[in-house]
């Protein structure tokens, strides 16, 4: 997966959980002025920050497999 779809996936999460911006930031330890840089390609993030967003969305998938299981 490469930073594009990462940031297609995050997008599309944050629409279909209504989790603030600032929250998702927070968790994934980044500021959101890094977040909107990403969104508008004006940085790209670091492989320790992808790392961070895929595990955060991994958890919250888990998290939603134990509820509807």
């Amino acid at each position: 997966m490469n930073y594009k779809d990462l940031l297609e996936i995050v997008k599309q999460f944050l629409k279909v959980s209504g989790l603030p911006v600032t929250v998702f930031c927070r968790r994934v330890r980044c500021a959101p002025s890094t977040y909107y840089r990403w969104r508008r390609q004006e940085t790209r993030i670091s492989f320790n920050l992808a790392r961070r967003i895929r595990i955060f969305l991994g958890d919250c998938i888990e998290a939603a497999m134990d509820i509807y299981a």
